[in-house]
């Protein structure tokens, strides 16, 4: 009896339904396998390179475990190594809608330089770089001293000139932003609680890469 299944029918549920990949050879001629679903050739079928229901393939890499929590697709996130990467390189920030597009040049001290309805609004390239790009600001904004809430998009709900930053408490809160030996943009910078303001110090170090970006901190 003629068998049923042939290396190239096999190769057929193997990809889930898709073009076969493989020969129909007896076991011994190459495959022809795709790299970038992280195939490879064995006894004349092609299989994945990457450990069931540990990794898996993204670009032509394997890739996991999963990252718990999930990673943020919106945010350009991606998982890489057991945690959320971004996709987006040097130069370039995220819209928000999972696309890495260039990073404006405007100031995130002064927040000026973007079109109108935009502000320039600063936050963390993967945990290690500081960028900062246009974008439409928060529906709920939160001014410099006020609580802050870090979003799925690249940037918080803090006005342009600020970010949302951990204070040693786990408390985040919107620090007014300044460039390290000029305090002028910390002048008025937080609320005093009796309907005036404050000047704050600009003394508060990011510990985030080579840029002369720091934090107005509020005076003891």
């Amino acid at each position: 009896m003629k068998p049923i299944a042939t290396s190239a029918v096999l190769c057929f549920f193997l990809l889930g339904g898709s073009v076969p990949a493989c020969d129909s050879g007896d076991g011994d001629s190459d495959c022809d396998c795709d790299p970038d679903r992280c195939q490879a050739c064995y006894e004349g079928v092609c299989r994945s390179t990457c450990w069931v229901d540990i990794s898996t393939c993204r670009d032509g890499r394997c890739v996991g475990p999963s990252c718990d929590p999930p990673c943020d697709h919106s945010a350009c996130e991606t998982c890489d190594e057991w945690s959320c990467m971004s996709t987006c390189g040097e130069g370039s920030v995220c819209d928000g809608d999972g696309h890495c597009v260039p990073a404006e040049n405007c100031d995130p001290v002064a927040d000026t330089g973007c079109p109108e309805g935009e502000h320039c609004l600063t936050f963390l390239h993967s945990g290690t770089e500081l960028l900062w790009g246009c974008f439409e600001p928060s529906a709920e904004p939160a001014y410099p001293g006020e609580p802050c809430v870090t979003y799925g998009h690249p940037h918080d709900n803090c006005l342009g000139g600020a970010m949302c930053l951990s204070d040693r408490d786990g408390a985040a809160w919107c620090v007014k932003l300044c460039r390290a030996g000029d305090a002028s943009a910390c002048a008025g910078a937080y609320p005093d609680g009796e309907g005036g303001f404050v000047d704050g110090l600009c003394d508060l170090s990011l510990d985030v890469g080579e840029t002369d970006i720091w934090g107005c901190s509020l005076p003891e």
